[in-house]
């Protein structure tokens, strides 16, 4: 086995080959003048050495690019190594809320990327807590996938350093309830959703609570969330909350893009704490993926 990653996700290729008990190799990236990329592999006869290759490859931020460089990659693997196990660990699934096509004539981005992926006779690949697994599911027919919830390992990390015995979970809308019900009922906790209102005359958007409720019972809210962008509807959640009672607000998303000072917007907004996993570069990261894809490559 071997871990291969792009140049610019060495320390992610060192940690996950360290806690694999194997060697890794790096492929190189570069960008011409006219703004095109390349990608080069850059070890072939170690990768012909083993039986399975591990491709580590992040694609955000610089998607476009890094999406490029990825098929790029999967060409020259082919191209060199036939033979090979090649198994894709794809850590941000950049594009993955482009999975329907919301007005006529346009591009369905998502299906065309999975399309593109399987061309290239992947054994298996590992994604994380991808905004719609449905709709992945339904394009990815001819791939092997394991689909890790990093939200259920992020609830285990603030239950061993909060208080939450008093604590309510907090879905910010109705698309990620199904999780965070299901972490709820696991420990025993109540949990809830939240709907956005927008005001046809002035374009305020607000929130309000998917059922009648009282938060004011409650010491602590975690709303948990798959990513966080722009912290638009987290910070709105967070200020809700805090009006009508809550003390401590716990945030925490799978990806934190944490795009224009959003992580500011969110503790101006009532946010106590924050975490999330490193699947994108962040200082608020508390999981590494690379130690928890060995339990899953290793099986």
């Amino acid at each position: 086995m071997i871990v291969a990653a792009p140049d610019y996700a060495k320390d992610n290729a060192v940690r996950l080959a360290s806690n694999l008990g194997c060697n890794y190799t790096l492929i190189s990236t570069r960008y011409f003048p006219n703004g095109e990329v390349l990608a080069r592999v850059n070890e072939v006869e170690k990768l012909r050495d083993v039986d399975r290759i591990i491709l580590f490859f992040p694609t955000y931020p610089n998607t476009n690019d890094r999406i490029l460089m990825l098929f790029e990659s999967l060409e020259a693997i082919r191209h060199y190594i036939p033979g090979s196990k090649l198994e894709l660990v794809i850590p941000y699934f950049s594009y993955s809320r482009q999975d329907k096509r919301f007005l006529d004539g346009e591009a369905l981005t998502l299906k065309l990327i999975i399309d593109f992926i399987s061309v290239f006779d992947i054994s298996r690949i590992y994604i994380f807590d991808i905004h719609s697994l449905e709709s992945f599911k339904k394009y990815a027919k001819k791939l092997d996938y394991i689909h890790i919830s990093l939200l259920h390992k992020l609830f285990e990390y603030i239950k061993n350093i909060h208080e939450i015995d008093n604590a309510i979970l907090v879905a910010p809308d109705e698309g990620r309830l199904n999780t965070v019900s299901d972490i709820a009922e696991k420990h025993s906790l109540d949990y809830t959703y939240l709907i956005k209102e927008r005001d046809r005359y002035t374009g305020k958007v607000t929130m309000k609570p998917g059922e009648e409720i009282d938060f004011s019972k409650y010491n602590s809210a975690i709303i948990l969330d798959d990513e966080i962008s722009t912290g638009g509807t987290m910070a709105l959640a967070s200020s809700y909350l805090k009006k009508n009672g809550v003390d401590t607000i716990i945030a925490a998303a799978s990806h934190l893009l944490l795009i224009s000072g959003a992580d500011k917007k969110l503790f101006n907004s009532g946010v106590d704490f924050l975490y999330g996993s490193n699947t994108i570069l962040n200082p608020y990261a508390v999981l590494y993926i690379e130690d928890i894809l060995p339990e899953y490559i290793k099986d």
